[in-house]
């Protein structure tokens, strides 16, 4: 009776060393497996800042060009209609920024924000456009068309506002 005990006893250590190798294994599995998905998660968070960053750093960038598309008021006489004949009168460079500034950014904001973008550098076109056939001769057709510039940019800024203050709410 009693070698039956050892032998009983022997093969309960036995279970337990190979259960215990088991669990060790297992345990080894699954902490590789959860390293690895903590380090996507990590690289998956950087690109996600980087992302936020770059956006970010182009809203910044257009709202610092919104803030100074309209011109200071040099007279107390100016009227809605001068300013929008100094925006005109400042396509060319208007259009040089929207250019360089979808260049740079355009991969960075969605379809919608690109599409504004674009259709603010097609008014300033048209702004340009206008002051080329006019020169410093400009009608209530060359007012119209600094609007309509105005308007799309002040469009576009609400639009990257909106964007940037979901941001916000999510706390990136």
């Amino acid at each position: 009776m009693w070698l039956k005990d050892v032998i009983n006893v022997k093969s309960l250590v036995g279970s337990f060393l190979g259960s215990g190798i088991a669990i060790s294994v297992a345990l080894i599995f699954i902490k590789n497996w959860a390293d690895k998905k903590i380090e996507k998660y990590k690289m998956e968070l950087r690109l996600s800042k980087s992302f936020f960053d770059k956006q970010y750093e182009g809203a910044s960038e257009f709202a610092k060009f919104y803030q100074n598309l309209l011109p200071e008021k040099n007279n107390s006489d100016m009227t809605w209609e001068d300013a929008m004949e100094d925006i005109v009168l400042d396509a060319d460079n208007h259009v040089e920024f929207l250019r360089a500034f979808l260049g740079k950014y355009s991969f960075d904001f969605d379809e919608n924000i690109v599409s504004l973008l674009n259709n603010c550098k097609h008014k300033a076109d048209n702004c340009r456009v206008i002051k080329k056939e006019r020169g410093m001769e400009l009608d209530s057709k060359s007012y119209k068309s600094g609007e309509e510039f105005y308007e799309c940019a002040e469009k576009t800024y609400k639009a990257l506002k909106t964007l940037m203050d979901k941001y916000k709410k999510i706390n990136l």
